[in-house]
């Protein structure tokens, strides 16, 4: 017969277990990386600063990673509010867009924030949004928990057309794409030389 130093040796060795299975956590999403579009004219409203998504998303190309079997039609919904360039803008919209996994489920993504990495307004002629967001993405039916993603969206509209946009998905996240000072600085001096130029030439 066992003794009782046993029998507590074993049931606290089952306790451990069954805790442990309990605390068992899924895989996280990624690593992965897609490029991206919207099937619909996304509603841009440059006063309020706000882009509002159309309702078809989906995913060019095969991707790599978790996002490699696709491409993947999905759908996309809510609206992206930004601010200053380069000012980072809290915006959490649940379910921002999703693609089906070909299987049962869905990739989600989950927005947290939005921030404004360029901005070009020529109305009539050229209109440029460029945005990158972040926030987390995850496929409950494939086991794989939330894991922080970014999202770099661009938004362009030519000689008043309707806005078109693309982007480029990554787990994890991509750094944004902003200009840097002394870039704007060169650009700047290069600029004034060229006017400079121009009025010597008249």
């Amino acid at each position: 017969m066992p003794s009782l130093n046993t029998v507590l040796r074993s049931s606290l060795t089952a306790l451990a277990l069954v805790a442990g299975a309990a605390t068992a956590h899924a895989a996280p999403f990624g690593p992965a990386t897609a490029a991206v579009g919207s099937l619909d004219h996304p509603t841009v409203n440059l006063g309020l600063q706000t882009i509002t998504l159309g309702a078809g998303m989906y995913q060019l190309g095969a991707g790599t990673g978790s996002l490699a079997g696709g491409p993947f039609n999905g759908a996309g919904a809510g609206v992206l509010t930004y601010g200053a360039l380069n000012t980072v803008v809290a915006d959490a919209v649940t379910s921002l867009f999703s693609f089906n996994d070909g299987g049962t489920g869905a990739y989600v993504f989950d927005l947290t924030s939005v921030q404004l990495t360029s901005f070009v307004n020529n109305p009539g002629s050229q209109v440029t949004i460029g945005l990158y967001l972040l926030g987390s993405m995850y496929d409950t039916a494939l086991g794989l928990d939330a894991s922080p993603t970014s999202l770099s969206l661009t938004f362009n509209s030519t000689n008043g057309s309707a806005f078109s946009d693309s982007g480029s998905l990554a787990n994890p996240p991509a750094p944004p794409s902003v200009p840097e000072p002394a870039s704007l600085l060169i650009l700047g001096a290069g600029l004034l030389g060229l006017a400079s130029l121009r009025r010597a030439q008249g």
